[in-house]
């Protein structure tokens, strides 16, 4: 996953399992080195192959479900529902949305701490591991 990125990792770590990633994952692993591929299917078998295929042929629907023109369109025809339908169309998408990871959005900066903070945190590291408490010596001296 490191060599696709961080749009790949950086979901990933936040518990965001996406279609992109996973595909650009696998996708990916399978295009450079097929014959790990072959072994994985060698190892596993059709059966749980199969059913992993079944899964995450669900998540592609659930993405489309709760993607942009999906909302735009249920947004487009929510009016002409009753105010109970619309509003339980209106979350039925949403919770799509939020549970394909579309909701996820990548941080602005590469890392996710402000330089001048990362820089606190190392100094802080750094005494941390410098600190030796005292009688520590004698405990390790003897």
């Amino acid at each position: 996953m490191e060599e696709r990125g961080e749009a790949v990792m950086l979901p990933f770590l936040q518990d965001t399992l996406r279609v992109d990633g996973l595909a650009l994952t696998i996708g990916g692993l399978m295009l450079s080195s097929p014959l790990v591929a072959v072994e994985i299917l060698v190892r596993l078998g059709p059966v749980p192959l199969a059913d992993w295929f079944f899964h995450f042929a669900a998540m592609v629907a659930g993405t489309a479900i709760g993607s942009a023109p999906v909302r735009t369109l249920v947004g487009q025809a929510s009016p002409l529902l009753p105010p109970d339908a619309r509003f339980a169309t209106r979350r039925f998408v949403d919770g799509w949305q939020y549970g394909s990871g579309l909701d996820y959005t990548p941080p602005e900066e590469s890392t996710p701490m402000q330089p001048e903070a990362l820089q606190a945190a190392k100094r802080a590291a750094a005494a941390a591991r410098a600190y030796q408490p005292a009688g520590a010596a004698e405990v390790v001296g003897t």
